[in-house]
């Protein structure tokens, strides 16, 4: 009977992400400390992993590759070799073998890349250890003392259970008897039932094997490190055998373990397992959750549950008398229902860890290519955010890494010229503040020269020769779709585009991006996000008849305003002086064409509502406070499209929709160009079957930046 192995292929697959993403990043801090045995321990770990994991699962090629990738680590960490950059960046390319593999069918067979690289691993693995002695010594040549033999007897007695986890255990034996010379390996069936009452999806076999090897009792218990818990399992060291080799030590009688030769290239025999292929499109994504957490939703749910049946009890017989404890039993409700809403997207939360440890690749890729010197630094890993929001989060952060190391970290011999190290940083910086996630990307290279960039600006385009633009303004052009400093097309910059990929993936993640840098000092581009997209505590407003959310975590304050506190800025807009701060002011009612020009003058600006994006504030003029409530975010573009301003919609306890504004968007207007382009625009939004909310300027989906 065969076994679908589907299930635990995908598992499998899963962890050897991990487990690949765990070998790249020890990989790379093997380059500045090839010495530190734990990590090239924890190298070894998972490429063994892996191939074990693949033989199981019927992913061949896989399998014959990691062993030879095995071999050779075992050689590093056993001090036969030592490790050079020759070796990492071998081991490098084997990563993105390793990689290309996961993702191919399970019966696909490695490529003539891959191939070849297996070759130079092979070769490289079974260089003298003499030699690579010699070489590191520099001495006479003398012979380095072999590793003493000694004599095991293992008992293995596999669970009944064990084919319930994809395990063969003849797969486990044949990698047993790779790591020495088996003299003895005795089958035990005495449990074994009749034929007619066999279970074929049970083991009844057990095994003793003796062997000699000049593994510690620690390497042999590796093997069967991932079945520890669904065998009995006995490893025992018998007479030692210091001045023999392997080859001395006669055969003891019994039947002799003889594995079946290795294919072409040396590599391990493995367990060959037909499984049905996985489909395209299939795999489905998880999340690993604590227990403790699961526990206690567990317990949040039966909460709900018995608040849930006394509301309902008093509800079927209710009188006036019951109202007080209805009133508790809603309250009670309502409590659960909200840590229940936390607890979940706890859940949901990851930290960035995970998505910077890829970017350590990305800085030694573009190093190597460019022959710079750049270290990347990462602070903050433990920084949680929503996993729908770190997944679209690698594409922005890759180009922002890219540009770093190409544009801004200079040459060695630039650096040195200008008194810096040779070294460049790169910075990764997470963390939270006002509730919010802040990811901060640093370098010490050159920094953005503003003249340039309006230089290059106005060469492509993109703004007016004229165009009166602060500092900041001009740095946020390089965000703009085309715009690049470089004039030669490389294999990471040149073609403008990249940075905007950028900015309109964080939008739409309703976060901010801005830039601040000093000449000569490298540039600091700052991302700010929210926590989750899903739901969010509100602060409802009324605008003229409409009901509006504002995020609760982007209100500063709320301000009525005295007599003189509202000024007129060179009569093209107003701003609101809080504090000695001029903060500018956007009349909601007419951004929204909810009412005309003068119609809005005439109106009493009785509320503002003073609201922050990044280092930026805006003061909203509303009519009324409604409240606060946690709402659910729908978005607008699934049936509508994009509207400048708001981020999407929510559902009112009474049944109305409420538009959530967009802080983000409305912070980044030039609040001038809209003040004087403002019109009525009541008919744009009051047409029947129109949903569009027009910019000031009338053009369809354009930004209110009327300098860009």
């Amino acid at each position: 009977m065969k076994i679908d192995l589907t299930q635990f292929r995908q598992t499998f697959l899963q962890e050897s992400v991990e487990q690949i993403a765990t070998m790249e990043s020890g990989l790379l801090a093997l380059r500045s400390t090839p010495d530190d045995a734990e990590i090239l321990n924890a190298v070894f770990r998972s490429a063994h992993s892996i191939k074990g994991g693949a033989g199981s699962v019927g992913l061949e090629a896989l399998a014959r590759f990691t062993h030879g990738l095995e071999n050779l680590l075992d050689r590093l960490r056993s001090r036969e070799m030592a490790l050079n950059e020759e070796i990492v960046a071998l081991l490098l390319a084997s990563i993105d073998v390793l990689r290309t593999l996961l993702a191919a069918e399970p019966q696909a067979e490695l490529t003539d890349e891959a191939r070849h690289l297996a070759e130079r691993i092979e070769a490289l693995a079974e260089t003298p250890m003499q030699t690579q002695v010699e070489r590191e010594a520099g001495q006479d040549g003398q012979d380095s003392d072999e590793a003493p033999i000694a004599l095991y007897r293992i008992e293995f007695r596999p669970d009944r259970e064990i084919f319930s986890s994809g395990t063969n255990p003849i797969v486990l034996l044949r990698n047993l008897a790779e790591l020495g010379d088996v003299s003895v390996s005795e089958l035990h069936a005495e449990n074994l039932p009749p034929l007619a009452e066999l279970d074929p999806e049970h083991c009844w076999l057990g095994w003793t094997i003796e062997m000699a090897s000049s593994r510690s009792e620690e390497e042999l218990r590796e093997v069967f490190e991932f079945v520890e818990h669904l065998a009995e399992i006995s490893i025992r060291r018998m007479e030692p055998a210091a001045s023999a080799s392997v080859d001395e030590i006669a055969p003891a009688q019994g039947v002799r373990a003889e594995a079946p030769a290795a294919p072409p290239g040396g590599s391990a025999p493995v367990a060959k397992a037909r499984a049905t292929p996985a489909r395209p499109g299939s795999e489905s994504t998880s999340i690993r959750v604590a227990t403790e957490k699961v526990d206690r939703l567990i317990d949040l749910v039966g909460e709900l549950v018995i608040a849930h049946v006394m509301t309902a009890q008093m509800v079927e017989k209710f009188t006036p008398d019951c109202l007080p404890k209805l009133r508790e039993s809603v309250a009670a409700m309502e409590r659960n229902t909200r840590e229940l809403h936390e607890r979940v997207m706890a859940v949901r939360m990851l930290p960035v860890g995970t998505l910077f440890q890829r970017y350590t690749r990305t800085v030694y890729d573009i190093a190597q290519a460019t022959g710079k010197q750049i270290r990347l630094e990462m602070s903050g890993e433990d920084t949680e955010i929503d996993k729908s929001m770190l997944e679209q989060l690698g594409d922005p952060l890759t180009h922002l890494i890219r540009n770093a190391a190409d544009h801004g970290i200079e040459s060695p011999e630039a650096r040195i010229a200008a008194g810096k190290p040779a070294e460049g940083t790169i910075s990764l910086r997470a963390f939270h503040r006002s509730g919010r996630v802040v990811i901060e990307v640093s370098e010490d290279g050159g920094g953005i020269d503003p003249a340039l960039v309006r230089a290059r600006a106005i060469e492509r385009g993109l703004i007016v020769p004229d165009a009166l633009l602060s500092d900041e303004q001009v740095r946020m052009l390089i965000f703009e779709p085309g715009f690049s400093t470089r004039t030669e097309v490389s294999e990471f910059s040149g073609r403008g585009v990249g940075l905007d990929v950028v900015l309109q993936n964080v939008r739409q993640l309703n976060g901010s991006v801005s830039v601040s840098s000093e000449t000569g000092c490298g540039a600091t581009v700052t991302i700010e996000l929210p926590l989750t997209l899903a739901i969010l505590e509100g602060l409802l407003v009324r605008v003229a008849d409409r009901t509006l959310v504002l995020p609760l975590l982007s209100v500063v304050e709320t301000v009525s305003p005295r007599a003189g506190q509202i000024q007129r800025v060179a009569e093209q807009g107003d701003v609101v002086v809080i504090r000695n701060e001029s903060i500018p002011l956007l009349q909601l009612r007419r951004y929204l064409g909810l009412a005309s020009r003068a119609e809005t003058d005439a109106a009493a600006r009785s509320l503002i509502v003073v609201v922050e994006a990044g280092h930026k504030k805006i003061g909203l003029v509303v009519d009324e406070l409604l409240g606060q409530q946690q709402v659910v975010v729908k978005s607008l573009e699934r049936h509508l499209r994009k509207i400048d301003g708001l981020m999407g919609a929510t559902i009112l306890g009474d049944g109305c929709v409420a538009p959530i504004v967009d802080v983000a968007c409305l912070a980044n207007m030039n609040f001038y160009a809209l003040e004087a382009g403002f019109r009525d625009l009541r008919h744009d939004v009051h047409a029947p079957g129109s949903t569009k909310i027009s910019s000031p300027s009338g053009e369809k989906g354009e930004s209110a930046n009327a300098v860009v």
